[in-house]
């Protein structure tokens, strides 16, 4: 099955299409540090755990480098690039809620 990405033809909406997805980014993951106080005090970590739980975010990304490259090169990297800006959007709504 083959979809229609007629609307990422162009440079300037493919780099701003990447600037928002940069800007999505940092949002994620810079959203526990607002709310560490309070999840660490929930929880009753110790700041060395809550730490842990702070970095474990970039691990996840470090470790999903791998699988995107390979999804980039396979299926093209708009598609990819649309797909993980989707997936990242659904998350920082349910992470809102």
């Amino acid at each position: 099955m083959r979809y229609k990405l007629d609307f990422l033809k162009t440079n300037p909406q493919v780099l701003m299409l990447g600037l928002l997805a940069f800007f999505q980014l940092n949002i994620v993951g810079s959203a526990y540090s607002t709310a560490l106080s309070a999840i660490r005090q929930d929880l009753v970590l110790s700041y060395t755990l809550s730490g842990s739980l702070m970095s474990s975010y970039f691990v996840g990304y470090t470790l999903g480098q791998l699988p995107w490259g390979l999804l980039a090169d396979k299926l093209g990297s708009r598609k990819v690039m649309m797909y993980s800006l989707t997936g990242c959007s659904i998350s920082m709504i349910l992470f809102g809620l």
